[in-house]
């Protein structure tokens, strides 16, 4: 039996219609036949309990949508991830929101540690270069040095070599000849010195020469034989060349010779070795200094973050305890190496991008038109397509990071037109088209009865209500599309109990 309290309002609702028509004579009248339905409707009730009337639908033919509602946040399509680079304190970040050009400062981490570094791997460097430039020097005079020894034992060789081959050429044609010349001057002075010898002594007997006159020819005489003589043996040693005596002597000086010098080039060699060892120390100490320049640099770098090209600063938020979504980047924190901090993205190319149910996700295609209506503009609508879908399904997450037990796919939704209200962060909602189709029968899933093979729906007309099959289409949330069994204008019974079903 209905509820007591739907009669007295179907009661008052005829009151209502008709007190602005009547009069207050008649008021009473209607008033009483009102009460008199009352009666009668409730005696009608209690004769038949239980009894309802079924609620029915008509069947039109219109347009058939099925959609997939979800909730997404817009996204640039191209976008530029600026990441730490050290893991130092962050004491600069350009403001969110703000569009910055090509080359302007983004982030500052605090440098005091790499300046530092940086001095103290100059001074290193100025001081290696120091010592290899001494190193040089002392392994330059070494060397000369060296090289002026060695051409000294070089030049006793030559000398030596020189000797000994002269005496091998012995006798030598002019000396041979310069000593036959002198011989033959001895022998001529000797000569005219003993004629005199014949002739003075008469003279001096006589008393024509004085006897000093006569011993100083004696004297001469005598000088002249042993000049002869002298000239003789000269002649003599000349034409019989170098002797063997002569020779060896010659010989081990020049092995001498040799000996020194190969000495001397080996100490040359050990020694320059040394010295070219410590050049190459120093160098290998002014290379290792540099690369600590260079790094000291490097991370000086990297402690400024600087625009790579024109965009809008969108701070990032770093990955919280248990994939929970942990705050915006801030003055102060200390990011890890490679760390999102700011996002710059390209505002010509918008997306959207959300979780669809695995459910779900088959209705969905590359292409599948899609409404995008921004939370920031209600009643504004965009057009969209579903532009990329994740190849991997992972855990779904509520807004606050919670597992929902269900999983779900990235899916991406491009819009068609850009837009300067479409901005990187605001919430939308996609109503993703997964099918539609003109002049569609359809009715409400609580239409439906019957096993899934064999479906059915309760059509009233003429004062029955009876059974028919029916064949289904594409569903979705709420109707179904029937493609055999109805025409537009019936009346089909929803939610109809199966203890009154025929």
């Amino acid at each position: 039996m209905p509820d007591k309290k739907r009669i007295v309002e179907i009661l008052n609702a005829l009151y209502a219609r008709f007190a602005d028509r009547l009069t207050a004579r008649r008021l009473t009248v209607v008033a009483v036949l009102v009460v008199l339905a009352g009666v009668a409707l409730t005696w009608h009730f209690r004769q038949a309990p239980g009894v309802e009337a079924p609620l029915l639908y008509e069947v039109k033919k219109g347009e058939f949508t099925v959609k997939i509602t979800e909730l997404g946040e817009l996204d640039a399509l191209d976008s530029v991830t600026i990441s730490a680079r050290i893991d130092q304190p962050v004491i600069y970040l350009a403001p969110e929101g703000a569009k910055v050009a090509k080359g302007d400062l983004l982030v500052r981490f605090d440098a005091a540690k790499y300046e530092v570094a940086l001095e103290d791997s100059n001074a290193a460097l100025q001081v290696a270069r120091a010592d290899q430039r001494k190193a040089e020097t002392d392994l330059e005079a070494q060397r000369q040095r060296l090289l002026a020894e060695v051409s000294r034992f070089d030049t006793e060789v030559r000398l030596a070599q020189l000797t000994l081959a002269e005496l091998r050429k012995k006798p030598l044609p002019d000396e041979l000849a310069k000593a036959e010349m002198e011989h033959e001057k001895a022998r001529a002075a000797f000569e005219n010195a003993r004629k005199k010898m014949e002739v003075l002594p008469g003279l001096a007997a006589k008393g024509f020469i004085t006897r000093d006159t006569l011993e100083k020819a004696e004297l001469d005489h005598l000088e002249a034989k042993a000049n002869l003589q002298v000239a003789e043996f000269n002649r003599k040693t000349v034409a019989a060349g170098a002797t063997a005596q002569e020779l060896e002597q010659a010989g081990i000086r020049l092995e001498q010779a040799k000996f020194d010098l190969q000495k001397a080039k080996e100490q040359m060699a050990s020694q320059l070795l040394s010295y070219r060892a410590a050049v190459e120390r120093e160098r290998a100490n002014v290379e290792r200094a540099a690369k600590l320049v260079d790094k000291a640099t490097v991370s000086l770098n990297r402690s400024i973050l600087s625009a790579p090209r024109d965009g809008l600063v969108v701070y990032a938020r770093a990955e919280g305890k248990e994939g929970k979504e942990a705050a915006k980047v801030q003055l102060g924190m200390i990011p890890f190496e490679g760390q999102p901090l700011i996002y710059l993205p390209d505002l010509g190319a918008m997306v959207v991008n959300c979780e669809i149910s695995e459910f779900d996700i088959g209705k969905v295609k590359p292409g599948t038109p899609v409404e995008v209506r921004p939370e920031a503009y209600p009643g504004t609508v965009f057009a969209g397509t579903v532009f990329r879908i994740g190849n991997l399904a992972r855990m779904k997450r509520t807004p606050a990071g919670d597992a929902t037990g269900n999983k779900a796919f990235d899916v991406t939704v491009k819009i068609a037109q850009p837009d300067p209200r479409l901005k990187p962060g605001l919430t939308a909602t996609l109503d993703i088209i997964a099918y539609r189709q003109k002049d569609a029968i359809s009715v409400p899933l609580s239409a439906i009865a019957g096993q899934k093979e064999q479906p059915l729906v309760y059509v009233s007309g003429k004062g029955k209500i009876a059974a028919r099959r029916v064949t289904l289409g594409p569903s979705g949330e709420q109707s179904v599309i029937v493609t055999d069994g109805l025409q537009p204008g019936e009346k089909v019974v929803l939610n109809y109990p199966a203890a009154r079903r025929p």
